[in-house]
């Protein structure tokens, strides 16, 4: 990315427990402070990005994944594999910090801005989802009935701050 950390914008991320601003561990979503591009980052001796252009005025359906196994590395936009790479050797999710949606509480000078827009059906798993799912979460959403027994959290943003799973 072009734009420095300190124009971003925080949409759905976990600080990790040192490192560059903070982040050694963590991983998550950011925006330009333009809010026309969006990166799914994860982080260990640097960081790492995946980034794709949004559609400013209409719903996009962004996900991230990230397999420890081999390092490889995807962000997706309505169901499509925008950018990929592979960063091996890492385990992005050993952080016992919070994750946050929207915003960056902390003040540490990582992602400042509020995210300014609308999240909704936000996921995470314990895995990396395959493209084939990706794919049939944009067009169906998450399967309900039961939910998958891999995800972690999942928070529909339907009128509380309550998770439904997690």
């Amino acid at each position: 990315p072009t734009t420095s950390v300190t124009d971003w914008r925080a949409v759905f991320y976990k600080l990790g427990t040192g490192g560059t601003h903070g982040i050694k561990g963590g991983y998550g979503f950011l925006v330009t402070e333009d809010q026309k591009t969006v990166y799914f980052f994860t982080e260990s001796s640097g960081v790492f990005f995946a980034g794709a252009d949004l559609t400013l005025g209409e719903w996009n359906h962004v996900v991230g994944t990230y397999n420890p196994s081999d390092g490889y590395i995807a962000i997706y936009i309505n169901g499509a594999s925008i950018d990929s790479g592979k960063f091996p050797g890492y385990a992005p999710w050993a952080t016992d910090r919070p994750l946050l949606l929207g915003g960056n509480p902390f003040n540490d000078g990582f992602a400042p801005y509020e995210f300014e827009g609308l999240i909704d059906k936000a996921a995470v798993y314990q895995r990396a989802l395959s493209a084939d799912e990706v794919l049939s979460h944009y067009q169906q959403g998450i399967p309900n009935n039961p939910y998958p027994a891999d995800i972690v959290s999942y928070w529909p943003l339907e009128g509380t701050a309550e998770d439904t799973i997690g």
